[in-house]
């Protein structure tokens, strides 16, 4: 099943896995659901960008969350639930990222009890000053890391909603409802 882009950029996703339509978003169980974007060269951007989404979470997290990616842009800047690449913390939800100097870090929002079926929109910045992270409209952290992002090799990775789905082996599914995932 096709995801459309509304933006009119033309990049369209597709259901991968068990991904559902679900009044108009997607549902995702956590066991190899995700979207597929591919490999849109034009959103592997390392300078300045904005991620968000909006999501729920499928059953409670209470500081278990394991590896959950909402968003995964070649595994080198990420929207993602728990500990990735030794960065972040189980249950909490983080701008994950890779950097030029080079090394792993994350920007996390400081939470880690989520309840299901309650909704929160996460959004990711990265600019000049460095790397933010807000959770419903509130500026949970931030960084001042001058380094840009480094995509290196990975822009040949796939961009999936939902999982990490570059690697052979898909994991980090997302349980629960994802919407509305504007890049730029």
């Amino acid at each position: 099943s096709n995801v459309l882009d509304w933006s009119g950029y033309g990049h369209q996703g597709t259901l991968g896995g068990n991904a559902q339509w679900v009044d108009g978003a997607v549902q995702l169980d956590g066991e190899g659901a995700y979207i597929d974007l591919g490999t849109p060269q034009d959103l592997y951007l390392a300078q300045e960008y904005t991620y968000s989404a909006w999501f729920k979470a499928g059953a409670d997290i209470q500081g278990d969350s394991g590896v959950q990616y909402l968003l995964c842009v070649g595994s080198r800047s990420d929207l993602v639930f728990g500990v990735e690449d030794g960065v972040g913390a189980n249950g909490d939800l983080s701008l994950h990222y890779y950097d030029t100097a080079p090394g792993f870090h994350a920007v996390n929002v400081g939470r880690t009890n989520w309840l299901a079926d309650e909704w929160h929109m996460v959004v990711g910045t990265r600019d000049a000053e460095g790397h933010k992270i807000y959770l419903d409209g509130v500026l949970r952290n931030s960084d001042e890391n001058p380094n840009l992002d480094n995509f290196g090799g990975a822009t040949t990775r796939m961009i999936a909603i939902g999982g990490r789905a570059w690697t052979g082996d898909q994991w980090g599914h997302f349980n629960g409802v994802i919407d509305d995932v504007p890049i730029y």
